[in-house]
Order: structure tokens, then sequence, then C-alpha cells
């Protein structure tokens, strides 16, 4: 499958690649200093087959969560850094002439003919980005996915600088100006159909979302109704005129779809598209004042409080349907993390992968443990068997009084059947450290301490790489048998808690076993390990995971 050689410059079949980064007449960079691109790109295409033809997924619409100007420079910014980290060793693509693939796809992978968009591109390897919008900055998370076997062969994350920071508007103002900027971007007038604005910290439609979308409603819809009422006069004006074949004009229907972006304690930032057929036609973005916003719409949440969360993922050749329940409930644990504690939620949007859910739950647990769980799985209701969960508890804050600096990192980042795991350690002072897997079916095993073998315990300034030689033993992994779907790869984390003698690591799980069998027979479910450590005094404990992806 793979194509070897020296890096390309093509162009067939409607495909442009190039190395230049083209600023677009009359615009001005919207980031600041991009040099993130270069290690995102890295670390993307360490684990690429040298050789492979690699393209781009243009940043766009809701699945981006960007505006076109800072979309279009992160786009540039993340192609020259492939194109510098490939240093030749591979064919990169843009997608340029292809675009609009995209707009009418949401997922690549199963939309349309597949077969002829695979000839068409003539790609080998995609790399798709989400974005997480900030305040001064924008982190975006990629990941490299084999179009042929659809498995995710490199990831890599970076936080991008904006060059400015425009000032927060009243909440009315606002919707007043995105109406105006998304009526004027189409060129004709309509009506809106399905208007859906989300609070991306919880994953529904909030009182504040409703208000944001009737308001937005409202606005857009006063000025496209008056815009139709002109094209209706001039039109008729011309049949008075002699012209009586002039047909009058027939109006699109849209789609609107936004997410609500908290950005510190002064503003939330509002993204939004409008669509029409599929197609992303325009995008518009906003921060918002907090102080503007009517007393009754300012939620909050208490870090003790019972607070809720919900999460979708579409079943897929690649997500079956067990599996995306999985994966939506630990993107729901995520916002549920970042709703009581008052964070940015993850960047993910819609589960399509498993990848994206351990990587959201995963950043979130070094914040909160969840625990008090109550989940509620809803059946597809929608055209795509979409699965929608929701899910309710409670969050223990995490290190909240200073736990241990600890700093860890995985021998790889992506494994095969029978390659031995290792990782690497070290501590800014005195810390004793558990270590238990976290599996792709959301169960979870102890490997530090067990029998004969103690919980690493590091001094400051300290670095141990485990499993240490004196152990005798090997951590290994494979892909869960699905009888459903065949099942390359799977996305699993070791999650590392670092605290003092009174926390017993060996009350959270059972160990690991000998052999695969053995060690599902013994795992205890995802929620009761956040239950046991929950009981505990978290406040100057660090947790910190780390994902990888395990494949045959």
């Amino acid at each position: 499958m793979m194509v070897k050689g020296p890096i390309l410059i093509a162009a067939a079949a409607g495909l442009l690649a190039t190395t230049a980064t083209a600023q677009v007449p009359g615009t001005q960079s919207v980031l600041g200093a991009t040099g993130t691109a270069a290690g995102l790109a890295q670390d993307i295409l360490s684990t690429v087959e040298p050789g492979s033809r690699v393209a781009l997924r243009p940043l766009r619409g809701t699945t981006s969560n960007l505006t076109s100007g800072v979309a279009r420079d992160l786009y540039e910014a993340v192609l020259d850094g492939l194109f510098e980290a490939s240093g030749g060793a591979h064919t990169i693509l843009t997608r340029e002439r292809l675009n609009q693939v995209y707009e009418t796809c949401e997922e690549f992978f199963t939309c349309g003919d597949y077969a002829a968009r695979l000839e068409a591109a003539r790609a080998e390897v995609e790399v798709q980005c989400a974005a997480s919008p900030g305040v001064e900055r924008v982190r975006l998370f990629c990941s490299a996915v084999d179009i042929e076997t659809t498995v995710t062969v490199g990831r890599g994350s970076g936080d991008f600088p904006l060059a400015s920071l425009a000032p927060a508007q009243d909440w009315a103002q606002a919707m007043a100006g995105i109406a105006a900027e998304l009526n004027a971007a189409v060129a004709l007038p309509g009506s809106l159909g399905r208007a859906h604005i989300i609070d991306q910290t919880t994953g529904t439609h909030t009182d504040f979302a409703a208000l944001l979308t009737n308001k937005l409603r409202f606005e857009l819809g006063r000025r496209m109704t008056l815009r139709q009422g002109d094209l209706v006069d001039a039109a008729q004006a011309r049949r008075q005129l002699g012209y009586e074949d002039e047909p009058l004009p027939v109006f699109p229907g849209y789609v609107l779809n936004g997410v609500i972006w908290p950005a510190g304690e002064s503003r939330v930032t509002l993204t939004v598209d409008l669509n029409h057929d599929g197609r992303t036609l325009a995008l518009a973005s906003v921060d918002i004042a907090r102080d503007s916003i009517p007393a009754q719409f300012r939620e909050s949440a208490s870090p003790n409080g019972l607070v809720s969360a919900s999460a979708q993922a579409v079943p897929s050749d690649r997500l079956d349907r067990q599996s995306a329940i999985r994966a939506a409930t630990n993107l729901a644990r995520a916002r549920l993390i970042a709703q009581a504690l008052g964070t940015q939620g993850p960047a993910v949007g819609m589960i399509a992968t498993e990848a994206d859910a351990t990587q959201a739950l995963g950043g979130a647990l070094s914040l909160g443990m969840p625990y008090d769980e109550v989940l509620e799985v809803l059946e597809p209701a929608e055209a795509d068997g979409r699965i929608s969960v929701h899910l309710t508890g409670r969050v223990a804050p995490v290190g909240r009084n200073s736990g241990p600096d600890i700093r860890a990192a995985l021998s790889r980042s992506i494994y095969e059947t029978g390659d031995a795991i290792a990782l690497t350690i070290s501590s800014d002072r005195a810390a004793r450290i558990g270590i238990f897997a976290w599996g792709a079916d959301n169960r979870v095993v102890r490997v530090y301490p067990v029998d004969g073998i103690a919980a690493p315990e590091l001094m400051a300034g300290d670095a141990v790489t485990l499993p240490a030689a004196a152990e005798d033993r090997q951590i290994q992994s494979a892909p869960l048998e699905l009888a459903d779907i065949d099942n390359p790869e799977d996305h699993e984390m070791l999650i590392l808690v670092a605290a003092d003698r009174t926390l017993a690591f060996e009350t959270l799980a059972p160990p690991l076993g000998a052999d695969a069998q053995e060690t599902a027979a013994r795992a205890t479910d995802g929620s009761g390990f956040f239950q046991a450590l929950a009981a505990h005094d978290l406040s100057a404990v660090t947790i910190l995971a780390l994902p990888y992806q395990i494949r045959e």
C-alpha cells in the first residue's frame, strides 16, 4: 500500500500539493508564534511509515470549533510543520480542491462513494485535527489515520497563541453581530430550520444555550426576511415591466450549529456555523462578557455538588455499539469534571473513534475524580444511529493542595500485540506512585504495587524506568476481541496516582493477571475505581494519565 521514495509535489485529480504557505490577500495572521506546529507535526509523523502519502483535512465548521481566520492560519501552520517534520520522508498533500468533499461529510470514512474519493485523493494517511479555543490560545489535537485500514497511526497536540484578544461584547449585541455576519455571508436569504447550540462543558442544550439560540434565530430571521422581501419585490417589478416569465425566487433552508466555550472568568466564546445540504457556508465567532448574561442564566457548579453531562457517539465499522457507549461515557465523564470545576471542556464534539474519548478522559482526570455516577444510555433516535448517554455524578478535586509534580512518558505512543510497554517517571520531590491500567473495556487493574513488587518510591530529582530489570516481567496488551466487528486497534491508558503512604493502592483495584484472560477476569469497572479513589482525600494527590494505542 505504501509509496516509497522522497517527498513529492503532486497535483492530480483535483488535489493540490504545495510546500508554500500562502497568505490570503488583504488578511492578517490571527495567530501569534507558530513554532508549536513543528513539534506537533513531529509527534504525528514519528509513527507514520516513511513513504506514505499524507493529507491534512481542512479545519472548518463546528468540527474544528474555529472561525475561518484562525482555521486558515492553523491549517497553514500545521501544513508547514508537516513538511518540515517529514524532511522528505513522506508525500505531504493538501486538499485545497477537495474541500467540498469534506464540507458534505461529517465523517470522511462513512459518507458517499468512499472508493472514488480514495482514488481521487490518492492519499494513504489523513491527518484530522480538532481544536479547543481558549482566551489567548488554541489547543489543537490531531491524529493520523490510515485510510485503508482506518487504524490510527499517529497523534499529536499543541497550544497555538493568538495574536490579539478581541473585547467581549454584551450578549444581545453579540447575537445581532453574528446574525449580520452570517446573513452577509450567504448569497441567498432563506429560512432557518434546525438551530442548535450546546454548552461544550456539559454537551447539552442548556438554558443559556437556548437563550442564545432564540435570540440568534430572531436576529438572523429578521434580516433574511427583509432580504427575501426585497428580492420578491424586484422580481414582481420586472414582471410588471413585461418580463412575465420572470421566476419568483426560491429560498433555501439553513441549519445552524453552535458551541459555547468557557474562556476565563470574564467571558465565554460562541462559535457557530450555517449549513445548507450538509455544506458549511458561513462561520462566525464572538466573545460574550459574562457580566452581561442575565443572572438566571449564569450557571455554576460546586466541586462537591451533583452535576450532569451528556455525550454522543456514532457507531461505525470502526466503533461497535458497546465501544460507542463506553467512549461516549468517557467523554461525558470529562465534561462532568470540567463542569464541576469550572474548566474548559474537551475539544471533542461527537465521538467517532474511542481514541478521542480516551484522550479527553485522560486529560480531565488530572483535575478531578468523578464518583456517585448514574449513567443513562439513550437508544439511537437519529437516522445515523448515534448513541447518546447522560451521566450524573459528583467530582472530587485533585491536587488542590499541590501534589508532587510528577513527569512521565511511555516508551512509545503506539504498541503492537506482544510489545513490551515501558515508562519513565520523575518527580520534583519525594513521591510514592501507584500505577493502574485502564483498558478499552473501561475496566481497571493494578500494575504497581503487586505481590512481591512495591509501588515505585522516588526522591526529589529521581527518575525511574519501569518495569525495572529486577522485576523479570513484561507488561503487554492486545486489542479486545469483539464479536460484531474486526477490531484492529484499541486505546488504553496507564493512570499514575502519586500520594503519601496513607493511600492504600491495593484497595483501589485488583492486580493484573499472568495473562489476558486472568487480567480480564480480575479487572474492576472504571466507575468502581473512581469511587474508591474519591473516598480518599485527593487534595495533595497528583494523577497523571498516559494514553496509548494498542494494535494487532
